[in-house]
């Protein structure tokens, strides 16, 4: 039998306060990821131009320095984002076990709820 909407809204608004913290811890992971991202791209694009320069021992030193600083920093905030899909996979299953329904019927009503599960706009 599907689930019932307004029970699922309600069970839903139940637990609002930690989908609130939930959905706000990642949105800041998700920023820390495009930084990270955004570091990392910066460094290999500045191997890439040592590279090309034939600046071979500047190109290995940016390798170990901020090339591997900004692949441990993206693999961090990756963990986080992993980490925060763990949480939220709990409270779907809570949820999903006090309606006796299943993960995924319950799963997008908490997602409707989420700012951080809106697609981003395209780029401009």
């Amino acid at each position: 039998m599907p689930i019932d909407p307004k029970a699922a809204a309600t069970a839903v608004a139940a637990v609002s306060t930690a989908i609130e913290t939930l959905d706000h811890d990642t949105m800041n992971a998700v920023v820390g990821v495009a930084q990270a991202l955004g570091e990392l791209t910066n460094a290999v694009a500045h191997v890439n131009a040592s590279l090309g320069e034939r600046k071979f021992q500047q190109a290995a030193d940016l390798g170990y320095g901020s090339v591997s600083a900004g692949f441990i920093f993206l693999q961090r905030t990756l963990g986080e984002l992993n980490s925060l899909e763990g949480r939220k996979a709990v409270i779907v299953q809570d949820l999903a076990r006090s309606l006796d329904c299943s993960y995924e019927e319950i799963a997008p009503y908490v997602d409707a709820v989420m700012q951080s599960m809106k697609p981003r706009p395209p780029a401009p």
